[in-house]
């Protein structure tokens, strides 16, 4: 419960981010020239049957405005939607709850603040231009922000502990490699205003500036957010994070090359001996084919390891509820 706790936290973030950051898009974009900047975040939210080949007019670049807005509000409300941001933020709530004796009076209030925006009322046929909406994606990164420093802070570094930081760590880079496959693999350039909304999302931006001032380089964006371990949202920081927190568990007792060890050296590896500029480099078509490649392989590899851990230390031997029974198939 405390390893789904960390991947639900992250995933709730990352579609909060994803969310916003579209929504500002098609808040700002509508009546411009160009709208593809928003393709690479509406492949993130939306569901897998959802067809986005022609919400792009090919010869205008202008988006299908009404679909994008609709896939952004099911993205947030709909509660049949299971990656939807109220589901992720009930269940928060169902994980926490499981593990309400681990943690501190405080960071079970702030549990709970996240589960009263879960069940805020929302007005009829919602819009990304509702206050409601962008008080809601707010209130949910600031809420969470609080909770996971709570957490930080005041939980016993136990292996409970552990698995929570692994879940956290694995659905970040899971999250990342999606979203940097999808933005840079395109064969074209990439134009300022997408490498502008990834910095935001990845709340990387400050850093950026002061590092290159206010020029924008798809390789030093994507050096920032893939291969820089000073970053914490860089998938570098996750790859070293997860290296580290494992080698506290009790498999390395068993066996030297235990398969979660060597996927996690994989995973750094990967990581450590990447170049953006070389990744960058190709031609278009060669470009776009090595990008696929290198963040499917990536985001193989978080998974992998997860599932693994999943299997190393988790005996599911009991009844599982609709809940439990949804969160293993994650």
């Amino acid at each position: 419960n405390l390893f789904w706790l960390g991947r639900y936290l992250e995933r709730t973030e990352s579609q909060a981010r994803l969310l916003r950051t579209l929504n500002d898009l098609l808040i700002n974009q509508v009546g411009s020239d160009s709208q593809t900047d928003m393709i690479p975040f509406l492949e993130q939210i939306a569901e897998p049957d959802t067809d986005l080949s022609n919400i792009i007019d090919p010869k205008s670049g202008i988006a299908d405005f009404a679909r994008a807005e609709q896939i952004a509000i099911r993205a947030t409300y709909d509660l049949k939607n299971f990656e939807s941001l109220i589901s992720n933020l009930k269940h928060i709530e169902q994980a926490a709850s499981k593990v309400k004796d681990r943690l501190s009076i405080d960071t079970w209030k702030r549990a709970s603040k996240l589960r009263d925006l879960a069940e805020m009322p929302t007005v009829e046929n919602p819009s990304v231009f509702d206050d409601e909406t962008s008080i809601l994606l707010d209130a949910t990164l600031d809420d969470l922000a609080s909770f996971v420093g709570n957490l930080m802070e005041n939980m016993t570094r136990s292996q409970g502990w552990r698995f929570m930081q692994i879940g956290r760590r694995a659905e970040r880079g899971i999250a990342i490699s999606y979203l940097l496959r999808s933005a840079f693999r395109n064969p074209g350039p990439i134009n300022e205003t997408l490498l502008s909304n990834l910095l935001i999302w990845a709340d990387s931006s400050i850093t950026y500036r002061r590092r290159y001032l206010n020029t924008l380089q798809a390789g030093r964006v994507l050096d920032m957010l893939c291969f820089d371990s000073s970053n914490p949202r860089s998938l570098a920081f996750q790859a070293e994070s997860l290296r580290d927190i494992i080698s506290a568990l009790p498999h390395r007792l068993e066996i030297d090359r235990h398969p979660i060890d060597v996927l996690s050296l994989r995973l750094y590896s990967r990581l450590g001996l990447g170049d953006p500029y070389v990744l960058l480099a190709s031609g278009k078509s060669k470009k776009a084919k090595e990008v696929e490649v290198f963040f499917d392989a990536l985001c193989n590899d978080f998974l992998e390891l997860a599932n693994t851990i999943e299997k190393t230390y988790f005996a599911h031997t009991f009844l599982l509820d609709e809940f439990q029974a949804q969160t293993l198939i994650g």
